[in-house]
């Protein structure tokens, strides 16, 4: 009720996203398998996991950021960086999930104990895929370019950033269906990998 009120209180909740978990890609990377499977897919997994519930904490978070701005009065471009860095960490945290789950239920706002969201199934891993994508191309028009960020705010997402994570995400999705569904997603491989070499071409 006190706050989201100001562009500054927004650009104070895009900085918390910074700390979201899975930001470090090493990190990332080395916690994809599911615990407790061995190499011959035995093994028990926990009835809970981190990989699971910390994506989704953190979702929960660029979610409300996201809804303020949808109420916010004022001048929505004073708020624009932050809205955009809501858009590309919640990419972020999807990516992680689709990355271990393939599909999964996708909460496109902030739920309370009696969404129905909690109980849907899961979405399809084309569905998150592409919601990843948008989110991503949403963050590209958002954020501000490299060069126009202060020297005192550098280190924050750029337009870059955005647009480079959106062709890894679209290089990674578009080599998985070409690999994994012999031809039968062929024009969907193709479709991915031309958004990868765009996003990738316009960086350098």
């Amino acid at each position: 009720a006190i706050v989201f009120k100001t562009p500054e209180q927004f650009e104070q909740a895009a900085y918390y996203l910074y700390d979201l978990y899975g930001w470090d890609y090493n990190a990332m990377d080395r916690n994809l398998d599911i615990s407790g499977l061995g190499s011959n897919g035995g093994g028990t997994t926990p009835e809970s996991s981190g990989s699971w519930g910390g994506p989704y904490g953190q979702i929960r978070d660029c979610n409300i950021l996201l809804e303020k701005a949808e109420e916010y009065a004022g001048d929505k471009n004073a708020i624009s960086h932050a809205v955009g860095t809501a858009h590309f960490f919640r990419a972020w945290q999807y990516f992680k999930l689709l990355k271990t789950y393939g599909g999964v239920p996708i909460a496109d706002h902030s739920l309370d104990l009696t969404d129905p969201t909690l109980q849907a199934p899961r979405n399809s891993r084309y569905e998150v895929a592409n919601f990843i994508i948008n989110d991503l191309k949403e963050a590209v028009k958002l954020l501000t370019k490299e060069k126009d960020i202060p020297d005192a705010d550098k280190g924050k997402i750029s337009k870059e950033a955005a647009q480079s994570f959106l062709a890894r995400v679209a290089l990674y999705e578009g080599t998985w269906q070409k690999s994994r569904n012999g031809n039968q997603n062929t024009q969907r491989s193709a479709n991915l990998l031309d958004i990868a070499a765009k996003a990738a071409r316009t960086v350098i």
